[in-house]
């Protein structure tokens, strides 16, 4: 079984490190090859792959960044977007696809760009378009997704609610999948008993759908509030890591702004660093998406680091917590956010809470397994 695995970015972020964990997971007999485009500076994701797979062979091509801004941002026109996807298409166009079982493709611009590309070449295989976000109500993709094709179109979601979403766009379509994003396994130092030193935070990409902006301003309204439950900083850590021509553009000076009205409470923005950084330093993680989340991987990421956790809940981020395991609130919403934020202390040496949260994280990873195990076996079948 020959697979070739395309990334969506160059870039780092959850998608990608969940991508590169379930090409860890294939069987052994799998021949792998991954490719990256080059947009803007592949080097941490090409090293991160190779420190999980250190004989992958990790090749890039060149796939142009307008076509990448212009598919993420409503400021250009139906024909300038058909005009930066031809050319994307035509920069793509010796592609090796010989001899390939299984074309990988993680996310919707490479999974639209690649799939017209096998159409072109009368290609003979199986795709596997990775959903890592609610698919776009769009009549090109609807026209491209309904169009019958030598290949079978495997379309894989990372969450029940991703996959729901997209059945009632396409209710016809057979193939089907779940994978839940692979969680890390569980530190070793996870169920020791912490102490609340007053450092909460935030672990993402900087766009305004992950809510940085929304507990800026709870936590800046009700400072003297959050001064006595003892928190000294919010960290914010994650970067503006994709291009884009939209809504993202000077988001981070928007947070900066805001973060200069604090007075008694430090803003951190702490930029892209290691994940066992991040973990070490966060008393509590916050998951603060104000939109449906397609995942959350960060959410199991601080479950298996022992960190308890603050979330929205919103899409595929409610499959993971419950009042079990994490401590919700509503957007926007200051009581709810600091009623759950001083739960959270309380709560922090007690053991209950954590050990369900590490005991989902190790059900969570047998129940990926089965995912897994289901479709590959589609596959062979």
């Amino acid at each position: 079984m020959k697979v070739c695995a395309v990334f969506n970015t160059d870039q780092l972020g959850g998608a990608e490190r969940s991508f590169i964990n379930s090409l860890a997971d294939l069987p052994d007999y799998a021949k792998v090859s991954i490719w990256i485009p080059k947009l803007k500076d592949p080097e941490r994701l090409e090293q991160t792959i190779l420190s999980l797979l250190p004989k992958a062979h990790v090749m890039r091509f060149k796939l142009n960044g307008f076509y990448y801004r212009s598919s993420r941002t409503s400021k250009f026109s139906k024909p300038l977007l058909l005009l930066s996807f031809i050319f994307a298409l035509w920069r793509i166009k010796g592609f090796p696809l010989k001899d390939t079982d299984i074309l990988w493709l993680n996310g919707n611009k490479v999974g639209a760009l690649f799939t017209v590309l096998c159409m072109l070449r009368n290609w003979k295989g199986s795709i596997w378009w990775h959903l890592r976000d609610y698919f776009p109500a769009s009549s090109l993709l609807k026209r491209l997704i309904d169009r019958k094709t030598p290949f079978e179109k495997h379309f894989i979601a990372n969450s029940f609610s991703v996959m729901d979403d997209f059945k009632q766009q396409y209710p016809w379509q057979k193939h089907l999948h779940v994978l839940y994003n692979s969680p890390p396994q569980v530190a070793i130092n996870a169920s020791e008993a912490r102490e609340f030193k007053g450092s909460i935070g935030i672990a993402s990409m900087l766009t305004p759908w992950k809510g940085q902006h929304d507990i800026l301003w709870m936590a800046y309204r009700q400072e003297e509030k959050l001064v006595e439950l003892g928190i000294r900083e919010i960290i914010l850590y994650g970067d503006d890591i994709y291009l884009t021509n939209r809504q993202h553009q000077n988001y981070k000076a928007a947070l900066e702004k805001i973060a200069s009205k604090f007075s008694q409470i430090k803003i951190v923005f702490a930029g892209l660093k290691p994940l066992s950084e991040i973990y070490s330093s966060l008393d509590i993680l916050i998951h603060s998406s104000i939109k449906r989340e397609p995942f959350g991987r960060v959410i199991v990421e601080a479950m298996a680091n022992g960190l308890p956790v603050l979330s929205t809940g919103l899409g595929g981020a409610g499959e993971l917590v419950n009042n079990e395991r994490a401590f919700c609130y509503e957007p926007a919403h200051d009581h709810m956010f600091i009623e759950a934020l001083e739960s959270a202390i309380l709560d922090i040496s007690n053991p209950v809470r954590r050990k369900k949260a590490i005991q989902f994280v190790n059900d969570l990873q047998k129940q990926i397994k089965q995912q897994y195990s289901d479709l590959i076996g589609s596959y062979i079948l």
